[in-house]
């Protein structure tokens, strides 16, 4: 904390932990914040060693000497007839003692965990609760499964309990006096109380956020997050030189280059480039998220293959697949597919064919939706007169065209099989 008219600056813990996210309570008696302080060793699955997964809890300090501890007992008892994260009436006058703070420093009875965004609301505290998860995101259930998400809770320092407010969420921000929460949950936005009860739904508002509409000329914004990014960078840099380098010259030297900009990854590759200019690590860039970026991932079936003398495509080897792994996987040795090496590789219809499908009636080309329409219902026309399959292909090709284009489309149909 600093005394603002003296210049003084006041150390509220020792730092011997990682402190982050101080906030005061609403009724300003109180300074909590988020420490890894908690030692409670866990057991590694692989290897004979000890971890420690979570390590962190919120921790209170009473500003005055004199305040006591919100989860201990009272002199004269705890005052009755207030109402859920009710603060007392009136403003109260706040002494900061600043001898002994880091003695006063007291643990929230909560479970240790992964905790973060620790946020005051009125009557208490907010937080996300992080689920510990592998780097790798291979502990969900599948391989494709979205990571776990962080849960909110909230502390009310009255009843000293916490209960979880939304199960799995984005990010959330806490409305100025304390009261609404403003929770992101995919492509949802809602407000709601920050007491919320499980029965109490009707006071929750879900924002319409295609309603919200902004113009904005994205020369001018990729231009204003540049010269941020450079007094960022100024600013927070290891050293104050920059490590000799011109900082002022580099900017300017990559500046022209915005004007080619068209989106998100292309001005975090400008990034990168211009923060490479200073030959240190840990200057990282993440690209802006502008859209989902869904794909199309490329098939790896995992096999050796080669042509014979007589020109058949043939499997060699099928490579092994990794059960550890969930996206190591042999898709040709899965249970149920039957490859080995010396199988022909053949196309959809030589596979039906050889499964015993009688006949095929398939196009080598491309052909209109409509002309495939209208060549099968004469097709099937032909079949149920009890012509045979290539025959009634062959009647249904010749009739009913009705141009050069349209009869070479129709020619592209082929029967394959017993005709």
């Amino acid at each position: 904390m600093a005394k603002i008219a003296e210049g003084q600056v006041i150390d509220v813990t020792d730092g011997r932990f990682a402190d982050t996210n101080p906030v005061f309570t609403t009724d300003g008696l109180y300074l909590a914040f988020l420490s890894q302080r908690t030692f409670d060793p866990v057991y590694d699955s692989h290897t004979f060693d000890l971890s420690f997964p979570f390590g962190s809890r919120p921790y209170l300090v009473p500003l005055g000497a004199g305040t006591p501890s919100p989860f201990g007992p009272m002199p004269g008892g705890r005052p009755l007839g207030q109402d859920n994260g009710e603060d007392p009436d009136g403003e109260q006058a706040v002494a900061v003692d600043a001898d002994g703070l880091a003695e006063r420093v007291i643990a929230i009875p909560v479970e240790e965990a992964r905790y973060r965004y620790l946020r005051p609301v009125k009557g208490g505290l907010v937080w996300l609760r992080a689920p510990v998860s592998g780097v790798l995101g291979e502990g969900g259930a599948g391989p494709d499964d979205d990571r776990p998400r962080p849960a909110l809770q909230r502390f009310d320092l009255r009843k000293r309990e916490v209960k979880e407010l939304v199960g799995a969420l984005d990010w959330f921000r806490v409305s100025g006096d304390g009261t609404r929460l403003v929770v992101r949950d995919h492509d949802e936005l809602r407000v709601l109380p920050s007491a919320r009860k499980h029965d109490d739904a009707g006071q929750t508002v879900t924002v319409d956020a295609s309603r919200a509409r902004f113009q904005a000329d994205p020369a001018a914004l990729w231009r204003h997050a540049y010269g941020e990014a450079g007094r960022f960078m100024r600013r927070d840099y290891w050293v104050p030189g920059m490590s000799g380098v011109d900082w002022n010259g580099v900017l300017d030297e990559y500046r022209p280059l915005l004007d080619r900009i068209r989106g998100a990854g292309d001005f975090a590759d400008l990034l990168w480039e211009v923060f490479g200019e200073l030959g240190t690590s840990h200057a990282y860039v993440t690209a802006a998220y502008d859209g989902a970026r869904n794909y199309t991932p490329v098939g790896q079936l995992g096999a050796d293959i080669s042509r014979d003398a007589s020109g058949r495509w043939v499997v060699d080897r099928v490579l092994p697949g990794e059960s550890s792994d969930p996206r190591a996987r042999s898709p040709l040795e899965a249970p149920g597919v039957v490859v080995r090496a010396g199988d022909e590789l053949m196309g959809l219809t030589a596979a039906l064919l050889a499964l015993g499908t009688a006949t095929i009636v398939a196009s080598v080309v491309a052909v209109p939706d409509e002309t495939t329409r209208t060549l099968m219902s004469a097709f099937h026309r032909h079949l149920a007169a009890g012509l045979r399959p290539a025959l009634a292909l062959a009647r249904a090709q010749a009739t009913g065209g009705d141009g050069d284009e349209r009869l070479v489309a129709r020619a592209g149909f082929v029967c394959f099989g017993a005709g």
